[in-house]
């Protein structure tokens, strides 16, 4: 089933607010190697927008099988570095809806805020296949 045009630019806000502890960041740090500090690694990112894209992606009202979810991009553009007591919100929009040989193409973007301040914005391009015939 296809993606209905009407969910195109709509928006998502995540239910709660995250505050970047230094525990999530030092983990992170030596899980890619890098020394310990108070900055978290630009990948860091990846994970608050994606658990807040899979959760939009995952809503009811999308109708569509995550298990049938190929991902296609992604990309960021930071306006500066999250650091440890961030406390950060994200609103995660549907930029893009195209349908190609029975397949949904979907592009969402995911703003991560601390207050009115934009930190990071990261559009991800997710794929999602067509029933098997």
């Amino acid at each position: 089933m296809a993606l209905s045009p009407e969910f195109l630019g709509r928006a998502y806000r995540a239910p709660e607010i995250h505050t970047v502890t230094a525990d999530e960041v030092h983990a992170f740090l030596r899980a890619v190697g890098e020394p310990i500090g108070d900055i978290a690694p630009p990948t860091f990112a990846i994970k608050l927008a994606l658990a807040e894209s899979e959760s939009v992606m995952k809503s009811p009202e999308l109708g569509l099988d995550w298990n049938r979810v190929v991902h296609g991009d992604q990309r960021f553009e930071y306006r500066r570095a999250i650091h440890v007591g961030d406390v950060l919100d994200c609103e995660t929009v549907i930029e893009a809806i195209k349908s190609a040989a029975g397949n949904d193409i979907i592009t969402t973007r995911c703003d991560l805020m601390s207050g009115t301040e934009l930190v990071v914005r990261s559009w991800a391009v997710l794929f999602f296949r067509g029933p098997e015939k």
